[in-house]
């Protein structure tokens, strides 16, 4: 996996707005993202859930598939975009239905007995790995799944006294 890619999903699992001094680790100063070249191969890779193969849009992929013309999901409807830049273009969608960010929330899902076999896993184990060190676009989807288990846990109990807090 590439710096810049390896930042990218260190920034989206520690999500937007949330600095790394602000976490305790430092200030990041190198590698330092850049703009995306005017030229040259585009390498787009999608980590995500259910959205990311277009669950819920009328026309929804087969997960893990090469290609998709016709989806309507954002990852679909972002190829075809990519598509129109002239530039040479690939793709590869790891998107599973299922999926969730993290081991902690799977384990917070089982805790709140939820079968650990509808969760096809999370991104950080069964999908940043497979990121081409080529990748030069990433996007990565996540909060649907991990909601409804955070959801979960609160119907469980799991907020105490302040389940607006947890």
């Amino acid at each position: 996996m590439t710096s810049r890619v390896a930042v990218a999903l260190l920034l989206a699992v520690f999500g937007a707005g949330v600095g790394c001094s602000k976490l305790g680790i430092g200030t990041p100063t190198e590698p330092t993202p850049t703009p995306t070249p005017s030229s040259g191969p585009i390498f787009y890779t999608a980590i995500g859930a259910s959205d990311g193969i277009g669950f819920g849009s009328s026309n929804v992929c087969v997960p893990l598939a090469p290609s998709c013309p016709d989806g309507k999901g954002y990852v679909q409807i972002l190829d075809r975009q990519f598509q129109t830049t002239g530039r040479t273009f690939d793709q590869r969608n790891l998107s599973l239905p299922g999926a969730v960010l993290s081991k902690n929330i799977e384990d917070l899902a089982a805790s709140v007995g939820t079968p650990i076999e509808s969760l096809v896993g999370n991104f950080i184990d069964r999908q940043a790995p497979f990121v081409p060190t080529t990748t030069t676009h990433l996007t990565i989807f996540a909060g649907g799944n991990d909601a409804n288990v955070i959801g979960r846990a609160v119907l469980a109990g799991r907020g105490g006294s302040d389940p607006n807090a947890y």
